[in-house]
C-alpha cells in the first residue's frame, strides 16, 4: 500500500500542501504512512533553522508511535508546504527526504531604488524570484546588478519603464509569466507631485491628473493583470501608503489623496477577495529621494534608511495576519 500524497488542506486562510511519506528501515514494522496529519502549525526560528522536528500532532494506528517528524519548507512565504513522515527525528542522513524547493516570486514597482530596492534585496536574499522595475535604466541597472550578484538568489527581471504606461505594466505580467507564479506585488512605485509641494488653491491639475494615473491607476490596473496569478497561490498585495492619507497636511493634498484613494481601493480588494491577503502598509518617514523632494533644502539623515524598515513588512508577510491597515512602526515596535 503506497503512502497518501497531496492532501490539500486551508489552515488560518492558507493552502497547505500535504505528503506523507515512510520509511520501512525507520519503522520496520510498519510500512505504509497511516498518519493523520489535520492541521498546520508555525515554526519558532530556532526550530526552522534545526530543520528537523518532532511533534505529536494527530491520531495514528493503535500501537504506532504517534510522534511525527515534520520538514517545513518555505516557512517564509506565503504559502507553505509540509512534508509529514513516520520516522524518528533524526533519521540517517542519507534517508532524510530531499527539501522540496518552492521559488517565490515578487513583483515590486519603483523597485530600482528606495525602499522598493530595501525589500528586493531582502526577498533575494532568501532565495526569492523578483521582477522590478523603474524609470531611471541606470539606477535600475545598477540595481539588477547588485540583486544577481546575492549568492542563492534567485531570478531577477529589471524592466524599465512608467507603471502609468499600459505597455510597460503588460512586459511586467509577461514577466510575472514567465516566472509561472506570483506570490507578491507590492505597488510601492509612486510620485509625489510637485515640488515644492503647493497648496490646493495652486495645486497644477495636470500634475494632480499624473500623481492619481501613477499612484492610484497603475496600482489597480497591475491588481487586475496580476490577479489570477495570486488567487493561485493565495498571495498578498501590498500597497505601500503613507500618513498623508489619513491626515491633513498642508501642501500634501495631491499626494494625499492619491494614498487614500489607494487605501481605500485597498480596502474595498480586502473585502472582494478573502483568499488574498491585502495590506495597506506606512512605512514612515525615509531618507528617500522622494522625501527629500518633499524637503527640499532640508536636511534629512535623521529620518530611517529604507532597510531598517523592510523588517516591519517581512514580518507581517510572515505572520498574515488579516487584510487591513499596518504601520512600520507598530510592528517594529511589537517586534520582540
Amino acid at each position: 500500500m503506497s503512502p497518501p500524497r497531496g492532501h490539500p488542506l486551508t489552515a488560518d486562510g492558507e493552502h497547505v500542501a500535504i505528503t506523507c511519506l515512510s520509511s520501512s528501515r525507520w519503522h520496520p514494522n510498519h510500512d505504509t504512512c497511516s498518519v493523520l496529519c489535520t492541521t498546520a502549525w508555525e515554526l519558532s526560528d530556532d526550530q526552522r533553522h534545526a530543520g528537523w522536528n518532532r511533534f505529536v500532532q494527530a491520531a495514528a494506528p493503535v500501537g504506532y508511535d504517534p510522534a511525527i517528524g515534520v520538514e517545513k519548507t518555505n516557512v517564509g512565504g506565503i504559502n507553505k508546504v509540509i512534508t509529514c513522515f513516520n520516522g524518528p527525528s533524526e533519521p540517517p542522513e542519507a534517508e532524510r527526504p530531499m527539501e522540496r524547493i518552492i521559488m517565490q516570486a515578487a513583483l515590486i514597482t519603483g523597485g530600482s531604488r528606495g525602499f522598493g530596492l530595501a525589500l528586493a534585496t531582502n526577498l533575494v536574499n532568501d532565495g526569492w524570484n523578483v521582477v522590478i522595475d523603474g524609470r531611471d535604466r541606470v539606477a535600475l541597472d545598477n540595481a539588477v546588478s547588485r540583486l544577481r550578484a546575492t549568492p542563492g538568489g534567485g531570478v531577477v527581471r529589471g524592466i524599465t519603464g512608467d507603471v502609468a504606461d499600459p505597455r510597460h505594466r503588460a512586459t511586467l505580467v509577461e514577466a510575472v509569466a514567465e516566472l509561472g507564479r506570483l506570490d507578491l506585488l507590492v505597488n510601492n512605485a509612486s510620485v509625489l507631485g510637485p515640488s515644492p509641494l503647493p497648496s490646493l488653491a495652486d495645486y497644477p491639475l495636470d500634475e494632480f491628473e499624473q500623481v492619481l494615473a501613477v499612484n492610484v491607476i497603475a496600482p489597480l490596473a497591475l491588481l487586475q493583470a496580476t490577479l489570477h496569478f495570486l488567487r493561485d497561490q493565495n498571495g498578498t498585495v501590498v500597497d505601500i501608503t503613507s500618513d498623508a492619507g489619513v491626515e491633513g497636511y498642508a501642501g500634501w493634498g495631491g499626494y494625499g489623496a492619491s494614498k487614500a484613494a489607494l487605501e481605500q481601493l485597498s480596502n474595498v480588494l480586502a473585502a472582494e477577495e478573502p483568499n488574498v491577503h491585502v495590506y495597506w502598509f506606512d512605512p514612515g518617514d525615509m531618507r528617500t529621494a522622494m522625501h527629500q523632494a518633499a524637503f527640499p533644502g532640508e536636511d534629512i539623515s535623521d529620518r530611517p534608511l529604507p532597510e531598517t524598515v523592510v523588517p516591519a513588512l517581512r514580518r507581517l508577510l510572515r505572520e498574515a495576519p488579516p487584510s487591513g491597515r499596518f504601520r512600520a512602526a507598530e510592528l517594529m515596535v511589537a517586534e520582540p
